[in-house]
């Protein structure tokens, strides 16, 4: 996951390579290559790009198949699905302020936030119900564990965007 100003010139120097390979990635590009069962991918990303522009690159290596997935993918009006690859699915979720939305995730999974913001959670209803409040920055990266019928509300002036990656 590529988290630039708009979109960056990088150089790409895998270990073992014997040259860099010049690139550009948008902002909030979505990457996916599979890594080898011997060996660990090592390689250094360069910021080339000529205005200076901020670059972070999340990589993220899952070793082992997590012990809930889901067979399908979610399908649901705020989830977006945006890429799909082999073992994996990325949804974007986007709330405008004020916005709250009820969501179940039946699976494990990482979120990657895109645009920040402040989040206000409720799990359960009524007496038997609790919510919290989580500020989010740009670049926050969680794993998290399933869960159904949470709701969630953007607090927040602004939209808040982010990367529901699930492992199948």
């Amino acid at each position: 996951f590529f988290l630039t100003e708009d979109s960056v010139e990088i150089s790409n120097l895998v270990y073992g390579s014997k040259q860099p390979v010049p690139d550009r990635v948008e902002f909030g590009e979505i990457r996916y290559c599979a890594h080898s069962d011997e060996d660990c991918l090592v390689h250094r990303i360069t910021n080339t790009d000529s205005e200076n522009k901020v670059m972070a690159c999340v990589d993220v290596e899952i070793l082992r198949t997590p012990p809930v997935i889901a067979a399908d993918p979610m399908v649901d009006e705020h989830h977006v699905l945006t890429k799909t690859m082999s073992n994996c699915r990325v949804y974007k979720l986007a709330l405008q302020p004020n916005e709250e939305i009820s969501v179940s995730y039946p699976f494990f999974y990482l979120s990657l936030v895109l645009k920040g913001g402040t989040i206000q959670t409720t799990v359960g209803t009524g007496n038997d119900g609790f919510s919290w409040e989580t500020t989010h920055q740009v670049g926050d990266v969680d794993w998290n564990s399933p869960s159904i019928g949470k709701s969630i509300r953007n607090t927040g002036t602004t939209v808040f965007e982010t990367y529901i990656v699930e492992w199948c």
